[in-house]
C-alpha cells in the first residue's frame, strides 16, 4: 500500500543459487479475451526503479498506480512468478462550508462538508456545547432549547 504522491515498494524475494533476472510488470484486463489479464510492461520513465533486492519502488505514487504488479524471475532453470496488490491511498480533504459563522437561537442552519479521498472517508460530525459531547453522523438536525 501507498500514499499518493508518496512512494510505494512493493517486495519481490527471489532465492536461487544461479544467477536470475527480475522482470516487474503490471496486470490489466485483456480487452480482446474477456475475463483475462494481461502483463503490460511498466513505463520507462524515472518513477518506476528496481533495487538491487528486486523490490519495486515507484516513486510520486498516482492513483492510476493501483493495481495487480507481478513479479517474475527467471534463469535456465525456469521461471517463477508473484502476484502483489498496490493500493493507493489519497489522504482525506475537507472542506466545510461555512468555515466559521455566529448564528441565533432558532435559526436553521445549513453547514456542508464535502471530502475526498480514498477509500472514500467517513464523515462525523461532533458538537460540543460547555465541553459535553454530542456525536452527530450524516444528515442532522440539532435544535436549540434556549
Amino acid at each position: 500500500s501507498g500514499i499518493v504522491g508518496k512512494t510505494a515498494v512493493l517486495p519481490c524475494k527471489v532465492e536461487s543459487i544461479v544467477d536470475y533476472n527480475v522482470t516487474w510488470t503490471k496486470l490489466a484486463a485483456d480487452e480482446k479475451n474477456i475475463g483475462y489479464v494481461k502483463a503490460v510492461p511498466l513505463p520507462d520513465v524515472p518513477r518506476f526503479l528496481i533495487y538491487s533486492n528486486n523490490s519495486l519502488v515507484i516513486k510520486n505514487l498516482l492513483s492510476a498506480d493501483e493495481g495487480w504488479y507481478r513479479c517474475k524471475a527467471a534463469n535456465d532453470g525456469g521461471a517463477v512468478q508473484e502476484n502483489i496488490y498496490l493500493h493507493a491511498y489519497e489522504p482525506p480533504i475537507v472542506n466545510v462550508k461555512p468555515p466559521s459563522k455566529s448564528f441565533v437561537s432558532g435559526d436553521f442552519v445549513n453547514i456542508s462538508c464535502q471530502t475526498d479521498g480514498y477509500p472514500e472517508p467517513l464523515i462525523r460530525w461532533i458538537w460540543s456545547p460547555a465541553h459535553n459531547q454530542n456525536f452527530i453522523s450524516g444528515r442532522s438536525e440539532i435544535r436549540d432549547k434556549n
